[in-house]
């Protein structure tokens, strides 16, 4: 329908606000923790939540909307029960971890109140230590929703675990992080960190200019004993770089950016490097540009908005975006020759422009005459709905 009219009856789900309390086995309120909720396994997971905080008095939950004081929740839901309500990662009014595990309940009826009360958990102790068998400071430990920073000592200790664990481990600079480990609560574990090898060398840029304001992006996929992972290093006005921290054994992908030039040279892609190399010499070159003007349908120029140019085809190649001049002028810059798709951003939405193909010079884009669709939504309580139009050629044979 062009500037048609429709109407869309609403029939809101039903809402229902889930309150109670979490306490530990004396029925003392636990200051705090956080409290989740689930769907059933014996029904459909299809019911929105809001996920609460219970809190002590006066201590602020941060991005949430649930009203909690010393230990009292209270979550709204969508849709019917039952429901799986979780505690965890209880502490005490000062934050710092107490001994009480994760607990799960089933609730079928609401009722005026849920008592959720927390049983005392195990602790979960260990040491992290170097290839040398020192201990590592400022290592990260992290489980049952509870982190433990090393220090000199490279001790840990994870209250309020139970049953089976897993340990995420976070390593310092130097370090390779490692797979996570599985363990049981009540266990003495000892993580043992893999130095990391380094990559580096020098970047060059065209005319041998200086370089204000570059990175080298690296990262590698899983191996054995290793998970994926990624880090990154900022480039030294000489063009020189050192990345730290790269696990043996894997094939290193690199991207170099530079943008102090105005984004007139093009990202740099390196793969397969080897960890351990140190005399990479890189060459970046100048990258190619598309400019013109944006007309809109009627032929006055399109105002404002940002451009982006994206490979056609979901290829390599990087991607670039700019600006539009309030005269509808555009120049994208810093693009590996080739062909990209070309879409706007802006009050009116997202228009696509079709492809153009880099370096290009003087190009016309004009977009497309857009067709509106007015109507009323109607049923009770309709605030927070959002209405969204999407064609069925990009719909068809899609979950909608």
């Amino acid at each position: 329908t062009r500037d048609g009219a429709i109407e869309i009856v609403v029939e809101r789900p039903k809402q229902l606000t889930l309150r109670g309390t979490v306490v530990d086995l004396e029925g003392n309120p636990v200051p705090l923790c956080s409290v989740r909720l689930g769907k059933s396994s014996s029904r459909s997971n299809n019911m929105q939540v809001m996920e609460a905080t219970a809190m002590a008095p006066g201590m602020m939950v941060p991005g949430g909307s649930a009203n909690t004081v010393n230990g009292v929740f209270s979550l709204r839901v969508t849709g019917d029960g039952p429901w799986k309500v979780t505690a965890a990662g209880a502490k005490d009014r000062n934050g710092r971890p107490l001994n009480l595990k994760s607990t799960t309940i089933d609730v079928r009826d609401p009722g005026p109140e849920i008592r959720l009360q927390i049983d005392k958990g195990e602790m979960l102790t260990g040491i992290v230590v170097g290839p040398d068998q020192e201990p590592v400071e400022g290592a990260t430990v992290m489980a049952n929703g509870s982190s433990h920073r090393t220090k000199a000592d490279g001790l840990f200790a994870i209250p309020g675990v139970s049953g089976k664990v897993t340990l995420s481990i976070g390593a310092p600079k130097g370090f390779v992080r490692p797979a996570q480990i599985k363990t049981e609560a009540g266990q003495d574990v000892r993580v043992e960190l893999e130095a990391g090898l380094e990559i580096g060398g020098r970047v060059r840029m065209p005319g041998d200019a200086t370089i204000s304001n570059g990175r080298v992006s690296l990262s590698w996929p899983a191996s054995p004993g290793t998970p994926a992972g990624r880090t990154h290093t900022t480039l030294k006005p000489d063009g020189t770089f050192l990345a730290q921290g790269i696990p043996p054994r894997v094939k290193v992908a690199m991207t170099v950016s530079v943008w102090q030039t105005g984004g007139s040279v093009a990202p740099l892609q390196v793969k397969d490097v080897e960890p351990g190399t140190l005399d990479l010499d890189l060459q970046m070159e100048a990258g190619a540009s598309i400019a013109g003007t944006i007309y809109k349908a009627d032929g006055t120029p399109k105002k404002g908005g940002y451009l982006q140019a994206m490979p056609a085809g979901g290829g390599g190649g990087g991607q670039g975006g700019t600006q539009v001049g309030n005269d509808g002028t555009f120049e994208i810059k810093g693009l590996k020759p080739g062909r990209y798709k070309l879409m706007t951003w802006g009050s009116d939405g997202q228009t696509d422009l079709g492809e153009v193909t880099a370096p290009a010079e003087g190009v016309e884009l004009r977009a497309a005459a857009k067709a509106t669709i007015k109507g009323t939504l109607v049923g009770d309580d309709l605030q927070g709905f959002m209405v969204r139009a999407v064609k069925e050629s990009d719909t068809e044979g899609k979950s909608p």
